[in-house]
């Protein structure tokens, strides 16, 4: 009987034991055929430093290259802009000028000369009536009686394009 007893208890424990060896032997060839996380993310950090990498050295000769002034076509072209802009803002000023010269003369109107001095002294006339076809003497009307003309306006001070736009 003590045999019996012997040959169960060890049965039941090479059973338990390959159980457990056999569930063990799983879990490692799960482990094997995942790669790790701690692995895989290294890995991504360093692929991303090599990127990281590459792209500073494509701006570093970018930078280099857009940095140097070995353009002379670019240079000429933006000295040519540069005396056309010139001429245009002198052409402006120009035309500004003359705008200002014609509003002034339009604000300024022709007027008649008014003379208040007396008629020049002349002998009298040698014939005692007055031709027919002159209109009858009258009194000139004084220079207290006559009212000043307004002032001209003052001319609105505008800047350069305000006097282009007028």
């Amino acid at each position: 009987m003590g045999d019996i007893m012997d040959e169960q208890e060890w049965e039941m424990i090479p059973h338990k034991i390959l159980a457990d060896l056999r569930d063990e032997v799983h879990i490692l060839k799960d482990k094997m055929s995942q790669p790790s996380t701690r692995k895989d993310m290294v890995d991504s950090m360093i692929e991303l430093k090599r990127s990281i990498d590459q792209m500073h050295d494509i701006f570093k000769t970018a930078l280099d290259t857009t940095g140097k002034d070995d353009h002379p076509e670019i240079l000429a072209k933006l000295a040519n802009i540069e005396k056309q802009n010139e001429q245009i803002a002198q052409a402006l000023v120009t035309v500004a000028e003359l705008v200002e010269q014609m509003h002034q003369k339009k604000v300024q109107p022709a007027e008649p000369e008014q003379s208040f001095a007396p008629p020049p002294f002349a002998a009298p006339p040698s014939f005692a009536a007055p031709p027919q076809f002159a209109p009858p003497r009258s009194r000139a009307p004084s220079r207290a009686s006559m009212p000043l003309p307004p002032p001209p306006p003052p001319a609105p001070r505008k800047g350069l394009l305000g006097k282009i736009m007028r």
